[in-house]
């Protein structure tokens, strides 16, 4: 499956966990009903 995957890795569960905390901060404050989908590149493909 890494092999498919254009970032030739998977994420970790920190990755994910990072994401969450931006989008749960102030940081974030100026996406709003957006779609973040964690494919490593698959949907450019």
């Amino acid at each position: 499956m890494k092999r498919q995957v254009p970032a030739g890795r998977l994420g970790t569960p920190e990755e994910d966990a990072l994401f969450a905390l931006f989008l749960a901060s102030d940081e974030s404050g100026f996406f709003c009903g957006q779609a973040f989908p964690f494919s490593g590149g698959w949907a450019q493909r």
